[in-house]
């Protein structure tokens, strides 16, 4: 179970990095990063990427969905969402 768990850390932090980093080119585009909280806040901070995401262009068709990112599913498609 610490595998999970210390994929789960390194997860949240990269999001709030990518999170950050959005608010950084164009102020106020997440408008609530969660700094702290259960799998909910990082599922909800996943959501908050993917909208970013997609407010800067990138298609539809390469956002990853919240579960491949969680669950460790998908790891190409998340991959691509990234870069």
């Amino acid at each position: 179970m610490q595998v999970k768990f210390d994929y789960i850390v390194k997860l949240f932090l990269t999001i709030l990095f990518y999170l950050r980093f959005v608010n950084k080119l164009k102020p106020g585009s997440v408008p609530k990063i969660h700094t702290h909280g259960g799998p909910i806040k990082l599922r909800e901070n996943i959501g908050l990427f993917q909208n970013a995401a997609r407010a800067y262009g990138v298609d539809d068709s390469e956002v990853f969905q919240a579960v491949d990112c969680f669950d460790k599913q998908n790891i190409q498609q998340v991959t691509v969402s990234f870069y």
